[in-house]
């Protein structure tokens, strides 16, 4: 797994509907993997749709957001 970079300040994830089916796109799989490996759970806000996780690795601290969760 590709760790997070110094310079990476921003990751955008997506699903995609491929051949019928809902798929995530790279981006998203590398998030996912992130928040289960790499990401330390912080806080959570707004019933879930934000969540703030630290980086063990440089002590860095990023937002889970799901701007179109609430569709």
């Amino acid at each position: 797994m590709m760790r997070l970079q110094p310079k990476e300040t921003l990751l955008v994830g997506k699903w995609e509907l491929i051949g019928g089916r809902m798929q995530v796109d790279p981006t998203e799989e590398r998030i996912e993997r992130l928040v289960a490996a790499s990401l330390e759970k912080v806080a959570s806000a707004a019933g879930g749709w934000e969540i703030l996780y630290r980086d063990c690795a440089d002590g860095r601290y990023w937002e889970l957001t799901f701007p179109r969760g609430c569709y």
